[in-house]
C-alpha cells in the first residue's frame, strides 16, 4: 500500500512539471515519425535557438555576422557549419559575453563539469528548463524504451560528494529520492566492504534499473563473481560515464543475467543519446541535441568514419554553447534502426577513457571522484588540462597545464593533496607537475586518470578480466 501510494504521488508530482511533461509527451508522439519529418522539427528548433542567440547572447552577433549564418534578417542554415567550434577555454575567456541578456528573466544557475574527455575543468550556466527538457524528460523517454516507468525502483552507482565533504543528503532531497524509488550508491567508495554491502542493498531492494558508471559497474560484477555472491537482476543496467567495451557488456550481462544498455551524455549537454533493445547504435535525442562528427581540420566525416562529435544543445537558452566540443570520439550512421524510431544513430563511441584507482587495502577509486573534486569541489579555473596518475598505491601524480598562472598558490596545492587523501589514504603523497600541454594516446583517447602500475586499471581496455 505504501509503495502503490509512493509511485502515485510520484507520478502527480512528474505532471505538475509541466515543461518537462509537455516534452516528454512531444517526444513520445514524435519518435516514430519519419527521418525527414524528424530533422524539420530539429531545424525548427534549432534556428529559435540561433536566432535567440543572435539577439541575445553578445559572444555570438559577430560571428553570426561573420560567418553568413545572420543574413536579410534570418537564419541560413546552410552556414551553421561555419560557426567556430565552441570549447572550455572559449567559453572560460568569454563567459560574461556567452550570458543571454534575459538571463534575470530565467531560472538559471551554475553548473560546474570536470571535463572527464579532455581533463578541463569548467563553469558554465543552465537553466532549469534545460535541465527538465534535455535531463528529466529525455531520460523518462529513453528510460520508457525499456519499459522502465516512473517511480520503478532503480539503484544507482554514482559519485556522491555528499558523503565524502559535506554530511548526507538534506532531507528535502533524501524524500525526493524515497518518491522517485531511487537509491544511491556512492561509486568513490568502492571498498569490498562497501561493494558487499551494495550486493546486499540490490539483493533487498530488487531494482527494475540499476545505472552506473561503466567502470563501478564492472568492479562491482567481477567482485561478486570473485567471490561466488547470487546477485539480483534488474530488468536493465543502463552504463553511462564511459567506454562500454564489449567484453565489459558481455561481463555485465552474465553476472546480472540482463541486457546492458549504453546511454550517452554529459553535465554539459544531459542525455544526448541511448541504445535501445535492437542495438543497432546510439538513437540521438534530435529534438533537443544536434549532433555532428568531425575530422581534424573541421569537415563533417562521411557515415562510418570516426571522428571528434560535437553537440549542439538545443534547450539551454540561458548560455547557448554551439558547436560544443565534447573530446569524445565516434561515427554516425544513416541507417535506420529496425526499432522503427526515425532518429539518426550514433553507431559507436570511443574516446572516453578513465582508469579506477587501488589503495593498498583494496578500495577502488573511480576516475569520477577526481572528475568533481577539481571540475566541481575545486572549481578555480587555475588548469586548463589535467591528467591525474597512480604511479604507486601510495603516490599521486597530478599533472596540469596551468590558466591563468603559472602554478597555484602552495595553500591550493595543500587542499588537493588533502582532499584526494581522504579517499586514497593518509599516507599517500600527492605531486604535481605543471607542463605545457598533456598528450592524448596514438588512438586519440585521452585519459583523463591514468593507472601505471602493475595491477592498475588497464583490464578495463584490455578485457584481462
Amino acid at each position: 500500500m505504501i509503495e502503490a501510494a509512493r509511485r502515485k504521488a510520484y507520478g502527480l508530482a512528474l505532471r505538475t512539471r509541466r515543461i518537462a511533461d509537455r516534452e516528454y509527451h512531444f517526444l513520445e508522439e514524435h519518435q516514430w515519425d519519419s527521418r525527414d519529418r524528424i530533422l524539420d522539427i530539429q531545424k525548427e528548433r534549432l534556428v529559435r535557438l540561433l536566432c535567440h542567440a543572435y539577439k541575445k547572447v553578445p559572444y555570438y552577433r559577430s560571428i553570426f555576422e561573420n560567418t553568413g549564418l545572420w543574413k536579410a534578417g534570418d537564419v541560413d542554415l546552410t552556414r551553421f557549419n561555419q560557426l567556430p567550434l565552441m570549447s572550455k577555454a572559449i567559453i572560460r575567456k568569454n563567459f560574461e559575453a556567452l550570458k543571454s541578456y534575459d538571463l534575470s528573466a530565467r531560472r538559471w544557475f551554475y553548473n560546474r563539469t570536470g571535463g572527464t574527455t579532455t581533463g578541463e575543468p569548467f563553469t558554465f550556466i543552465s537553466d532549469y528548463e534545460d535541465g527538465w527538457r534535455s535531463g528529466g524528460a529525455v531520460l523518462r523517454w529513453m528510460n520508457g524504451w525499456h519499459l522502465i516507468r516512473p517511480g520503478d525502483r532503480e539503484l544507482k552507482l554514482w559519485g556522491l560528494p555528499l558523503d565524502l565533504y559535506d554530511g548526507s543528503f538534506s532531507l528535502r532531497s533524501r524524500f525526493s529520492n524515497w518518491a522517485s524509488g531511487v537509491t544511491f550508491l556512492n561509486a568513490w567508495r568502492m571498498s569490498e566492504e562497501s561493494m558487499r554491502r551494495y550486493i546486499h542493498i540490490l539483493n533487498k531492494t530488487r531494482p527494475r534499473l540499476l545505472r552506473g558508471y561503466v567502470t563501478n559497474l564492472y568492479e562491482l560484477a567481477l567482485f561478486a563473481e570473485s567471490n561466488g555472491l547470487a546477485v539480483h537482476s534488474p530488468t536493465i543496467i543502463c552504463s553511462s560515464g564511459g567506454t562500454l567495451y564489449p567484453h565489459i557488456r558481455r561481463k555485465l550481462e552474465t553476472i546480472f543475467c540482463c541486457k546492458v544498455f549504453n546511454h550517452y551524455g554529459s553535465r554539459e549537454q544531459h542525455n544526448v543519446a541511448a541504445e535501445c533493445s535492437h542495438f543497432d547504435g546510439l538513437h540521438i535525442s534530435a529534438f533537443t541535441h544536434y549532433v555532428e562528427v568531425i575530422d581534424e581540420n573541421g569537415v563533417s566525416c562521411p557515415e562510418g568514419i570516426e571522428g571528434e562529435i560535437v553537440v549542439t544543445s538545443m534547450t539551454n537558452y540561458a548560455m547557448p554553447l554551439l558547436r560544443y566540443r565534447t573530446g569524445d570520439r565516434g561515427s554516425l550512421t544513416e541507417e535506420l534502426c529496425k526499432c522503427g524510431r526515425g532518429m539518426s544513430l550514433l553507431k559507436k563511441i570511443t574516446g572516453r577513457s578513465m582508469e579506477c584507482f587501488r589503495t593498498r587495502d583494496g578500495r577502488i577509486i573511480p576516475g569520477e571522484f577526481f572528475v568533481y573534486l577539481f571540475g566541481v569541489a575545486l572549481d578555480t579555473g587555475i588548469f586548463s588540462k589535467l591528467q591525474i596518475l597512480q604511479k604507486d598505491f601510495d603516490r599521486v601524480l597530478v599533472r596540469a597545464v596551468p590558466g591563468v598562472r603559472d602554478k597555484p598558490e602552495a595553500a591550493l596545492e595543500d587542499e588537493i593533496r588533502c582532499k584526494i587523501r581522504v579517499v586514497m589514504g593518509e599516507s599517500c603523497a600527492v605531486d604535481f607537475s605543471y607542463e605545457q600541454d598533456i598528450e592524448s594516446l596514438p588512438s586519440g583517447k585521452f585519459l583523463f586518470t591514468r593507472c601505471e602500475m602493475e595491477t592498475g586499471g588497464s583490464s578495463l581496455l584490455d578485457g584481462s578480466k
